[in-house]
């Protein structure tokens, strides 16, 4: 990545609504501000549609929650819900795999004002408790109660920053061993149609793009 990708996510799941911004430089995602959309829906639906076109215009990614889709025809639409239908894993699972992997490696900063946005497993907070299934496949149990938009836009920053080409250190700590012998020929055409599915498209035409480098 020549330049750092920058990313406007809007969560409007709730009763309340935030919006948060990031910057990706290939590895390192930071969060800058995570803030809460005010007000009734016809005094910020106007001021929300014209930003997300504005900064598209501008070059970010702009990755729009939202159960129908008035304003997330604007942007790319990710709803964590979403359940993949080859592995039965929701959107929301994938995005906290990525999330809590790009953590323990230190790869995720947020600004000091905003942290309260960091979701926190175990001990740490016990908003999130981890565990495994039978597949061996991280679970996630949630506490909607102390999880809200605002959680939830900062997952979506991370969602628009994997989108995107990741490193190769990324591909071999996540992807471990496995790497596809035929990988899937498609690379993506556009950043639409994001599912758990097309996720693990992205990486296995990576990983051909890196096999082919060597």
């Amino acid at each position: 990545m020549t330049e750092p990708l920058r990313i406007l996510a809007v969560s409007l799941a709730g009763i309340q609504k935030h919006k948060a911004y990031a910057v990706y430089d290939g590895e390192v995602l930071i969060v800058t501000h995570v803030l809460r959309i005010d007000g009734s829906y016809p005094s910020w639906r106007g001021p929300l549609v014209d930003e997300i076109h504005a900064k598209r215009n501008d070059g970010y990614v702009c990755v729009i929650e939202e159960r129908t889709d008035h304003i997330a025809q604007h942007g790319s639409q990710f709803n964590l819900e979403d359940v993949d239908v080859e592995t039965g894993r929701s959107n929301l699972y994938l995005a906290l795999d990525w999330y809590f992997f790009m953590m323990e490696m230190g790869h995720i900063v947020m600004a000091k004002e905003f942290q309260q946005y960091l979701i926190r497993s175990g001990a740490e907070g016990q908003k999130i408790e981890r565990g495994q299934d039978e597949k061996g496949r991280p679970t996630y149990a949630v506490n909607w109660g102390a999880v809200n938009t605002g959680h939830r836009a900062m997952l979506l920053c991370v969602v628009g920053a994997m989108i995107e080409p990741v490193s190769d250190r990324y591909l071999d700590d996540m992807m471990g061993q496995w790497l596809p012998t035929e990988p899937n020929q498609d690379p993506l055409s556009s950043f639409g149609a994001i599912t758990i599915g097309t996720l693990r498209k992205r990486l296995e035409a990576l990983a051909k793009i890196r096999r082919n480098r060597t």
